[in-house]
């Protein structure tokens, strides 16, 4: 693994994303959940986070959209300085998904739709208007008068999908968007990330452990260990190796 390539990437001028330095370290713990870490993510460039429970990915996260602030270090968001900026104009450009599907039970899916793209500031006719449009796409047109109990596991997940891209950001971030899930319903969610990175082009990073999502991916994979971050060239190879296999079979 190597860690000067995790900050050394610099195809675009301005990354998408950017950790310059970064040290976290919550109260009453002994060590740093993140020590000087630095990670530079192109714009549309679509990465992995990978570690052991507890290494820090979801803290990546959270450090990327605001959610935690770092003690030492800078997090930019396309060349925005998070310490700087008003949250709310950050969070207009970015598109979050949790591992728990977060839905209002007492919305159906296309208001849960909806709702989120209000939220962000959208006129309440463009938001119904595209809440349709993103039900389709993440092929649930079909259960937009359902409510949330009334959906699968998978079916609640793609309508969190929905809700997360309505505005079309520029960047998405996900944290084990796949992992309350059977693998038919990650499957389905992973050909809904290659189908919008596809079309417009976003940056993606999405924490995981699913081995399977990334064997198949292709994707640039970055790991969590002690404090830092590195670019996994074991993760990658493994999966070159299996795509190999796979064509010669």
């Amino acid at each position: 693994m190597s860690r000067a390539d995790v900050a050394s990437r610099s195809q675009s001028p301005v990354p998408a994303l950017e950790l310059d330095g970064v040290s976290k370290r919550f109260p009453g713990t002994e060590r740093s959940v993140l020590a000087d870490a630095s990670l530079r993510v192109n714009v549309g460039e679509w990465l992995f986070l990978v570690g052991h429970s507890g290494a820090g990915k979801s803290t990546v996260l959270k450090t990327l959209y605001g959610a935690v602030k770092p003690d030492r270090g800078h997090v930019r968001v396309l060349g925005t300085d998070l310490a700087s900026a008003r949250h709310f104009r950050v969070r207009q450009r970015l598109g979050l998904l949790f591992q728990s599907f977060d839905l209002l039970p007492q919305k159906s899916a296309f208001e849960n739709v909806a709702y989120g793209a209000e939220i962000l500031g959208l006129p309440p006719r463009e938001a119904k208007a595209r809440a349709g449009d993103m039900l389709d796409a993440v092929g649930l047109a079909y259960a937009s008068a359902r409510f949330p109990h009334q959906l699968s596991g998978g079916e609640q997940q793609r309508v969190g999908l929905a809700r997360a891209l309505i505005h079309r950001p520029p960047v998405v971030l996900a944290d084990e968007p796949t992992g309350n899930l059977d693998i038919d319903a990650a499957h389905a969610i992973h050909g809904i990330f290659e189908r919008i990175h596809r079309d417009w082009n976003p940056t993606i990073v999405i924490a995981t452990h699913s081995l399977e999502l990334i064997r198949w991916a292709g994707r640039r994979v970055v790991r969590v260990q002690d404090g830092a971050l590195f670019d996994d060239e074991e993760a990658v190879g493994r999966r070159a190796g299996a795509v190999a296999a796979e064509e010669t079979s």
